[in-house]
């Protein structure tokens, strides 16, 4: 081997050394500015303390304990048939004096007789919830204790500038299964609070309308008023459509599947 061969292999060996180096240089960058920008959505939605006022809240507001996670739901005895919007069954259809009288029978069942349940499946699970904060504007807040009714909007920053005339007066108590960002809020900012999911009212109008045209159809076939004494449904998100499937009302089962919002994300 000349000398020119051996000064030449080994500046190959050098450039190789070299190019494995910038990849390796180039895949640790790649790596930080993924784990940099996941930390900064993960801490964005923070606030900081002069950011959070206390709204205080009528004794009289009811705080049904609504299951998060359906580990003890009932299995479904009807099968799932076709989507119900709440415009449809026109011979059904409720007035919107009807749909504010269920809407304040549910308020007023007690922790037993009312469920919503999330899916069993943590992916499933994670995607509903993003869902409803992402695209349905949904909130999360802590009160204090049911003696003290100061409510504690953590996410999203803005919701407390229209709290009174966007959300449902009906919280869901998170008995389990808060998400990475709720348990994150709630352990920065009140960590031995009550958490609580604030649902935009129009959601909880339409779940009206669907359960005020299932009370008609039960009172006409009874001759008498039907009033509201037990709901349960598990939520599923198809297609960026928000549904209510394995619905139970008054201990009937449905086969219907009712569709809450078809709210798209921008």
């Amino acid at each position: 081997m000349t000398k020119v061969q051996h000064n030449t292999r080994i500046l190959k060996r050098l450039l190789l050394s070299f190019l494995v180096l910038v990849t390796f240089i180039w895949c640790i960058d790649v790596v930080l500015v993924s784990l940099n920008s996941t930390i900064a959505k993960e801490t964005e939605y923070l606030k900081s303390p002069a950011e959070l006022k206390p709204i205080h809240l009528p004794l009289a507001t009811m705080l049904p304990s609504v299951a998060s996670i359906d580990t003890v739901a009932p299995k479904a005895s009807v099968k799932n048939s076709a989507i119900v919007k709440p415009e449809q069954k026109a011979e059904q259809q409720a007035s919107a004096e009807k749909i504010s009288q269920t809407r304040l029978q549910l308020e007023e069942l007690d922790a037993k007789s009312v469920n919503l349940y999330f899916p069993r499946q943590a992916k499933q699970r994670k995607l509903l919830i993003e869902h409803l904060y992402e695209c349905e504007g949904i909130a999360f807040a802590t009160l204090k204790s049911i003696e003290e009714p100061n409510l504690m909007i953590l996410a999203p920053k803005n919701a407390q500038i229209d709290f009174a005339a966007t959300y449902s007066q009906w919280f869901r108590v998170v008995n389990e299964g808060l998400s990475g960002k709720e348990k994150n809020l709630l352990l920065t900012y009140a960590p031995d609070a009550i958490p609580i999911r604030l649902f935009p009212m129009r959601l909880d109008t339409a779940l009206s309308a669907h359960i005020a045209q299932v009370l008609y159809s039960q009172s006409t076939k009874a001759g008498e008023n039907i009033p509201l004494s037990q709901f349960s449904a598990r939520y599923r998100l198809s297609a960026g459509s928000l549904l209510l499937v394995d619905i139970q009302v008054n201990h009937k089962s449905l086969s219907e599947k009712w569709l809450l919002s078809e709210k798209q994300c921008v």
